[in-house]
């Protein structure tokens, strides 16, 4: 009985269906999954006028480029995982009293501690939250300040689209997801964002999303600006920890829609000492899948998948 058990969960398992929605001000990137095989991926640009500040002005003229996509692609789905920037947002890692997992107790001591440590109200924000280490005498939680009208407005257009998020995180969380190290520095590039990840010890100790425009920089002057950008996350952290810096042999992942352009990866990499790696990911991917534009889909549907 067990053994049969197992045969039915490994095969609902197997032909269980993801479908990934990376929300960009400059484009869309759509991915299907089917067990822990990626079988269907697809982008579309977007009109930066689509955009302000990464958050949709016109939710409704958003949700069409969504079905539009969707549709192009035979992919019919009402509930998806959904990546969103994280421009604006904030991450604090906190200790709080080792109390019951799942209690209102918990709960409530986290919450406190997001009043004390995020320098935004609440009234401004989405706070979620996770244990990410248990200690004899406390916890180790992640809160992360999501902006009210970004998550508002995207939830609006996904709704309008005939879809309700399974799922709806900042990229970076999926990024962390979707490279799957104890120890590592992600550069994710955007035409119009850049992400700046360090996990170090297993846990997200940096998260930054900031604005960039690239109009009128040469791809030296880009990768100079991405490079600073990445040391300073690192010399950041180093300072914090006296004798427990980063590791030198610290793999660096770049992803993104403008990792495409080997040019500026290998122009990034020369200004950097930390030794570059590409994305292996968990999931099954054809060879041709560009892995390192389409990791934060990945990290998406991973969070679904045993793989």
């Amino acid at each position: 009985m067990r053994n049969r058990i197992t045969q039915i969960r490994q095969r609902l398992a197997s032909s269980r269906r993801v479908v990934t929605l990376e929300i960009n001000s400059t484009s869309l990137r759509l991915m299907e999954v089917k067990g822990t095989m990626v079988t269907k991926w697809a982008s579309r640009l977007l009109e930066p006028s689509m955009f302000e500040n990464e958050v949709p002005a016109n939710p409704r003229t958003l949700s069409l480029a969504i079905r539009q996509l969707l549709a192009s692609n035979g992919i019919k789905a009402r509930k998806i995982n959904v990546g969103i920037s994280g421009l604006f947002s904030l991450s604090r890692i906190v200790s709080v009293p080792a109390l019951p997992a799942g209690g209102t107790r918990l709960q409530e001591a986290v919450l406190d501690k997001a009043k004390e440590v995020l320098p935004i109200s609440e009234d401004e924000l989405y706070l979620s939250w996770q244990i990410i280490a248990d200690h004899e005498d406390d916890h180790r939680a992640l809160i992360i300040g999501v902006p009210r009208n970004l998550v508002d407005s995207g939830v609006q257009a996904l709704r309008a689209a005939g879809i309700t998020p399974r799922i709806l995180e900042i990229k970076a969380m999926a990024l962390i997801r979707a490279v799957n190290r104890d120890q590592a520095l992600i550069l994710n590039i955007e035409p119009s964002t850049i992400e700046v990840v360090l996990v170090a010890d297993g846990l997200p100790q940096s998260i930054r999303t900031t604005a960039w425009q690239t109009t009128n920089m040469s791809l030296e002057d880009m990768a100079e600006y991405l490079a600073v950008a990445l040391e300073l996350t690192a010399g950041a952290y180093n300072s914090s920890r006296p004798g427990a810096e980063l590791d030198s042999t610290t793999p660096l992942f770049i992803t993104g829609g403008m990792s495409e352009s080997a040019e500026l990866v290998a122009a990034i990499h020369a200004r950097l000492a930390y030794p570059l790696e590409a994305l292996i990911p968990l999931l099954e991917c054809p060879p041709h899948l560009p892995a390192s534009q389409y990791a934060v889909n990945i990290g998406l549907a991973s969070r679904d998948i045993d793989v």
